[in-house]
């Protein structure tokens, strides 16, 4: 379901509730009103059922509802805040993808740009909104990677925002410091203008307080992230094909125990081939190794597999 489907039917649902509302306090004198507001409920009940029919859309699609000092009710929002917000956001999306897809450099040109583009396809009611899509083939099933990407965006404000510090450093396992940087960008706008925020899509719903979007622009500010390509030895001690997950023994001290994820360049058979042909055995294995610091101490290391093999092979 797309994002405005979504919206569409959140409306129905309320307008559902309000004519059902009234029908429960008419009496038995008001016959006329009762058959046309029995009509107005059957009618929004069909269009419910219509959205709910509808087949899932793969394409990317979200809305921005704007609250606060720079939005005049759902009359209107001003221009220069407006432009500066979407843009972050945008900017925040390509980067997203970019890195996702394992192009997107420390400094530099964002690859691909145009693949993560969004369109402002609509302007939507309360307080004061705009519906970003994917301009695709209609009735497009499959998933776009921008469609991905954009769940996984939405992921990231969550957290960053959020009160669940722990929910936060999960999620520090799909960005970069250009990422995290391009986060705070977009919630700095929004606080520096004195404004809330509400994403609406597929994915989820959610609602972006004073306070939150403060917290978001805190963390980013307090986090940095090095990143390195590294060959590290051990033993392969687990890993787990549906969840693209690994543990190693490190040969320096097999006490130590390292986790973290297999890229998805791995399909789940050739883990499965790992698990055969490596587990327990001693490996080389070259992972993206992150170090994540707040506050200039070091938080929490990351670890992501890119190749393994037998040592010495």
């Amino acid at each position: 379901m797309s994002s405005l489907r979504k919206i569409d039917r959140d409306r129905a649902f309320a307008d559902l509730a309000n004519v059902e509302s009234i029908l429960e306090g008419l009496d038995d004198r008001d016959r006329l009103t009762r058959l046309s507001l029995q009509s107005r409920r059957d009618e929004i009940r069909e269009s419910v059922n219509a959205l709910d029919a509808a087949p899932p859309e793969g394409l990317a699609s979200i809305a921005l509802f704007f609250g606060g000092d720079p939005v005049v009710a759902s009359t209107g929002i001003e221009s220069e805040f407006a432009s500066a917000s979407i843009g972050r956001f945008q900017d925040l999306v390509a980067k997203y993808l970019a890195n996702t897809e394992g192009e997107l450099g420390q400094r530099g040109v964002v690859p691909n740009k145009a693949a993560a583009t969004l369109h402002v396809t609509s302007i939507v009611r309360g307080s004061f909104g705009f519906l970003l899509e994917e301009i695709g083939p209609q009735r497009n099933l499959v998933q776009t990677s921008l469609k991905s990407a954009l769940d996984g965006v939405s992921d990231l404000l969550k957290a960053l925002s959020g009160p669940d510090d722990h929910e936060f450093e999960q999620q520090l396992e799909a960005v970069d410091n250009r990422v995290l940087e391009s986060a705070r960008g977009f919630f700095d706008v929004i606080a520096k203008h004195g404004a809330t925020l509400k994403t609406v899509s597929d994915h989820n719903e959610l609602s972006f307080s004073t306070a939150a979007i403060a917290r978001a622009v805190e963390r980013a500010n307090s986090v940095h992230i090095n990143e390195e390509t590294r060959t590290v030895s051990g033993i392969l001690v687990g890993a787990l094909p549906l969840a693209h997950r690994f543990e190693m023994a490190l040969e320096d001290d097999g006490d130590q125990i390292i986790s973290g994820s297999i890229d998805r360049s791995f399909s789940r058979d050739q883990i499965t081939d790992v698990i055969r042909d490596l587990l327990e055995t001693q490996v080389a294995a070259v992972m993206v190794v992150k170090s994540v610091f707040r506050n200039g101490a070091l938080a929490k290391t990351i670890y992501r597999l890119l190749r393994i093999s037998a040592d010495g092979v």
